[in-house]
């Protein structure tokens, strides 16, 4: 869980958050108190997201950096994003753009001009 835009510092920007990853994530039950010693944590900070520009899907999968890239994917409300950490699960970049469209709540064959497709990288941190 976290921000694609800065609003506040980042030391409370990463509380706020592991908060959240911890009580209120819909995809895990919350953390109980005798799993708090066995966490790990991991912080990412993007650079600005940079448009991509291409003129279709075959391009835009044809540009995507393996390893490198996080992706942003916007279409009207639907807008979210895959760290460059998930190129180790999904290291195609066909699968990883049609997972990604899957989680934004888009058809897999989903395709519009209007689809905004910004890439950005991250610093990572990570404390096991």
């Amino acid at each position: 869980m976290g921000t694609l835009t800065a609003h506040r510092p980042l030391g409370e920007d990463v509380v706020a958050n592991a908060v959240l990853a911890a009580t209120r994530d819909p995809r895990f039950a919350p953390v109980e108190p005798e799993e708090l010693g066995s966490l790990s944590l991991e912080v990412s900070v993007l650079t600005e997201p940079e448009p991509l520009e291409a003129a279709d899907e075959a391009e835009v999968v044809a540009r995507l950096r393996p390893g490198v890239d996080g992706v942003v994917l916007q279409m009207g409300p639907h807008r979210t994003t895959f760290l460059p950490q998930v190129w180790e699960e999904l290291d195609d970049p066909l699968v990883f753009l049609v997972r990604l469209k899957r989680k934004a709540g888009l058809a897999e064959d989903f395709w519009h001009e209007e689809l905004v497709v910004p890439t950005y990288r991250v610093r990572c941190w990570s404390r096991p």
